[in-house]
């Protein structure tokens, strides 16, 4: 605390006197010097080595020949040291290799299945995603005319027949996709069948909610009910009598008095 007390005091009075002792330090012992140099260089890009690469990767994606000419010359001058590692990395992990290819075989293969064009995937540079940023602000913020509002209403909307069997294919897609990636062909639809069997609870405790919210408001009507009834209520069991109502006389012929 004391010594930022006093860098803070005189900044340029302590960084001459650091400069005079690294000179000293340096005319008394060079090599020591510069050992202990690449030590502290070595701590301090060992404690930020994710901020280095990161601005590493910002500088080679905003300007990548630098890195490719000097990879392009590297290669020329120790081809066969960079052909030689690459061999003996492949062998050493053939099986490794194998699988990555065969994964991306079945993967192509499925796109084409599907329809889908092939993936083409490049770095753009810092000018290129700014103008690119830049032109999509443009599109989607510029007020639209009213022919085209009009021509957005009149586009066809999907039907519900199409878009439940779109739900279904992406479903069996997702299912399908989890299988071939999980080593365990078993775990995916154990994950299907355990997210069935929620979804049937949740249904099931929505009915009985349902239900109990029914007889709840049953109770209350008939609570009030009582209340302004003016005769008892007559027991479920109890039958009413049958109203016998007077028979007419017969006008039929026949004897008379």
């Amino acid at each position: 605390m004391k010594a930022r007390e006093r860098y803070a005091a005189d900044p340029k009075a302590n960084l001459e006197y650091q400069r005079k002792r690294r000179r000293a330090q340096r005319a008394a012992d060079p090599e020591g010097y510069r050992e202990a140099k690449k030590q502290r260089n070595k701590r301090w890009r060992d404690s930020h080595k994710d901020e280095q690469n990161a601005k590493l990767r910002a500088k080679h994606r905003d300007n990548p020949e630098i890195k490719r000419a000097a990879a392009e010359r590297y290669y020329a001058e120790h081809g066969d040291e960079v052909r030689e590692r690459r061999r003996a990395y492949y062998w050493a992990n053939r099986e490794k290799q194998l699988e990555k290819q065969r994964l991306w075989r079945a993967r192509e293969k499925r796109r084409r299945e599907l329809g889908l064009p092939p993936r083409r995937l490049h770095r753009l540079t810092a000018s290129e995603r700014a103008a690119n940023a830049s032109a999509a602000d443009e599109f989607f913020t510029r007020p639209r005319t009213p022919d085209e509002v009009k021509a957005i209403r009149r586009e066809p909307k999907t039907s519900a027949r199409e878009l439940a069997r779109w739900n279904r294919s992406s479903a069996r897609a997702r299912l399908a996709a989890g299988i071939d990636a999980d080593s365990d062909a078993i775990r995916p639809v154990m994950a299907s069948r355990r997210r069935e069997s929620e979804r049937e609870a949740a249904a099931r405790r929505k009915r009985e909610a349902a239900a109990a919210e029914a007889a709840r408001m049953d109770a209350i009507a008939r609570e009030i009910n009582d209340r302004l009834r003016h005769e008892p209520r007559r027991s479920p069991t109890t039958r009413r009598r049958p109203v016998r109502r007077a028979t007419p006389p017969s006008t039929s012929g026949g004897l008379s008095l």
